[in-house]
């Protein structure tokens, strides 16, 4: 899979809320299959960028609006590529909406409308109902209590309902709502104070909500649930309540609890291929290390999950050299594990110590990133940071500098990202073991021996988005 870095942001969650709509493509047109995302570049600010295939080039930034919260905003494509977009807006926590209307490959930024003020507004959820009636359901909190309310414009945006509109579940400690549409009915999911997934619907055009529907009971059910729509009108349902699940509409009744994952799983997302549910999610493997899985049903039962970026998981091989003794220790189960102090050469006691120590990190595929955990930091020594180009070792510096396992913990970036990977880095064996490998080899000798807990090529992953 293409990992390529888009851009650098200073917000506290870039890309919002995990079951939001970021990344829309055109569906039509001179431009079809254009790939547009939204994301805070900075806590008060939203842009866009887009892409065309084969996606390896992003356009430069376009403001969208500069008036936002640090907070979750979302996103709906209409058939013409115009862009609906509703968010939280600073200092007064309205519910703002503006409409980007695409032409001749761009896009042109209308003015605001205020959804609501009534109360703080956030986590909103916006979708159409054809043929110009948008529909946003949002968390809104009221002297200190959190509602799930509903409210629409039949006019495209311009004007919205007085008032903060239907209220759908509340008060609680908390919500968080996803609207859908499938079928000829608009569904409203929402998790409504930690302990209880339910469902609201109504028909199109007519009518109120019913009831509500209980799906899922617990003790921590919050904003990490998602759903969506398959070809056949099928609704599929994932919610992590410490155990990652899945729950199925049919057409007519939500069919029993499927277990995918019983370690959990963030931000989850559900998508159909060919009608057959695939769940994307991060699952924590240790401090500040996220794998991201996908895990598709197969014969009535989800498979394990399997990392869906190749690059950013365990190693695959991991060995210490000692110069003095002349020999390696495979220390790979070992740098799994989060075993306290266990990665060290046997003969030196330490992961390095003297010149022309190294350890060896090994990975089937180029990789750019190291997360290192330490129980002993290491003192007055240096390493030289290697790669090898076929014929011999070449000595680079990290993008995130110069790191001579001087500290406790380190998330190193190699390179900035896939496409910086030097594309000269070959493969080479080993202690018998052919694989890409980089090398932090002694140039200096420690006077304190560092001694390692884990280390991997795990990123910190704290959020994604797919396709909306």
């Amino acid at each position: 899979m293409q990992n390529e870095l888009i851009t650098t942001s200073t917000a506290g969650n870039p890309l919002g809320e995990g079951s939001g709509r970021k990344l829309l493509r055109v569906s039509s047109g001179t431009y079809a299959n254009r790939l547009v995302l939204l994301y805070q570049d900075t806590p008060g600010s939203i842009s866009l960028r887009f892409a065309d295939a084969p996606y390896t080039s992003w356009s430069a930034s376009q403001s969208i609006a500069t008036d936002s919260a640090d907070s979750a905003f979302d996103c709906w494509m209409n058939t013409n590529g115009d862009i609906h977009l509703v968010y939280t807006a600073a200092t007064t926590f309205n519910l703002q909406y503006r409409q980007l209307m695409f032409s001749s490959g761009a896009w042109t930024v209308g003015a605001v409308s205020v959804v609501n003020s009534v109360d703080d507004c956030y986590f909103p959820s916006i979708i159409l109902e054809q043929p110009s009636r948008l529909w946003i359901t949002y968390t809104r909190v009221s002297a200190g209590s959190s509602y799930i309310n509903a409210i629409k414009s039949d006019d495209w945006g311009a004007t919205w309902i007085v008032g903060a509109g239907d209220e759908l579940a509340g008060p609680d400690t908390s919500a968080y709502s996803k609207i859908l549409i499938a079928n000829d009915r608009l569904y409203v999911f929402y998790t409504i104070g930690g302990t209880k997934l339910a469902e609201r619907s109504k028909y199109f055009f007519t009518g109120a909500y019913v009831a509500e529907v209980p799906l899922a009971s617990g003790s921590g059910l919050d904003q990490h649930f998602h759903a969506s729509v398959a070809q056949d009108n099928r609704i599929g349902l994932v919610f992590d309540d410490g155990s990652l699940s899945y729950r199925e509409f049919d057409g007519s009744q939500w069919l029993a609890v499927e277990a995918i994952d019983s370690s959990g799983g963030d931000y989850p997302r559900v998508s159909f291929f060919d009608n057959i549910p695939t769940v994307t999610y991060l699952h924590n493997f240790g401090a500040n290390q996220n794998r991201l899985l996908t895990s598709t049903r197969q014969n009535g039962a989800f498979l394990a999950g399997v990392d869906l970026l190749t690059t950013w998981r365990q190693l695959d091989n991991v060995a210490l050299f000692s110069q003095s003794a002349g020999t390696y220790a495979d220390l790979t189960s070992e740098s799994a594990s989060s075993a306290i102090g266990d990665i060290f050469h046997p003969t030196s006691g330490g992961a390095l110590s003297v010149i022309g120590d190294a350890i060896y990190f090994g990975h089937s595929d180029r990789f750019n990133y190291l997360k290192l955990i330490l129980a002993t930091a290491g003192v007055g020594g240096t390493v030289d940071w290697q790669y090898f180009d076929g014929s011999g070792w070449v000595t680079f510096t990290p993008t995130d500098g110069a790191y001579h396992l001087s500290t406790s913990s380190r998330e190193l970036t190699l390179w900035p990202d896939g496409a910086a990977i030097p594309a000269s880095w070959q493969k080479t064996v080993v202690n018998g073991v052919t694989m890409f490998y980089i090398r932090a080899l002694v140039s200096s000798a420690f006077t304190t021996k560092p001694v390692a807990t884990q280390l991997t090529a795990i990123a910190n992953l704290t959020e994604f988005i797919t396709e909306g």
